[in-house]
């Protein structure tokens, strides 16, 4: 129930709907509680894009987008970059208010991820992308982004609000 509640007002949230200054932590519900420590040491050990990306997402946690920036950079620098890695560098540039930066992560995150197989590729970027865009007043485009994150994974909570949220707002234009 707890994870339910955690997607529902994620999306909400992430959509700006209420609190600014939040990001969309992604599914893995272990690596958003992991502390930053733990995270720095895992990707101490082990420098693989999963660490990295959990590590990404424990500075997210705290809102400290800088960090978030720096570890993204260095994971993309290491030639390990995901599209979950350009979606968090993007999510950072965004609350920096460096949007064209953001806007241009995202589309390596998506460059990346649709070069993936179909069974890999990653909804969550498209569905950030579309929230960034709902919050730019981008609503044909966001609604774009959302149906490609369903067509990836049509049981996906966060898109199919993200979804509801978008068409209501095009239906009060």
């Amino acid at each position: 129930m707890r994870r339910i509640r955690n997607v529902i007002l994620g999306t909400i949230l992430a959509l700006g709907l209420s609190v600014s200054d939040y990001v969309h932590a992604g599914d893995n519900v272990a690596t958003t509680e992991m502390s930053v420590n733990d995270a720095k040491e895992r990707v101490r050990n082990n420098p693989n894009s999963s660490n990295y990306e959990a590590l990404s997402e424990a500075y997210a946690k705290e809102k400290d987008w800088e960090n978030v920036e720096k570890t993204t950079k260095e994971a993309v620098d290491n030639n390990l970059a995901t599209p979950f890695i350009y979606n968090n560098l993007a999510v950072s540039l965004s609350r920096q208010k460096r949007f064209s930066e953001a806007r241009e992560m995202y589309q390596k995150g998506l460059d990346l991820n649709n070069q993936l197989d179909e069974d890999k590729r990653d909804m969550r970027i498209h569905t950030n992308f579309g929230a960034f865009l709902y919050k730019q007043g981008k609503y044909p485009e966001a609604l774009n982004q959302i149906t490609i994150a369903l067509q990836i994974d049509p049981n996906y909570k966060n898109a199919i609000l993200g979804k509801k949220l978008i068409l209501n707002k095009l239906s009060q234009q």
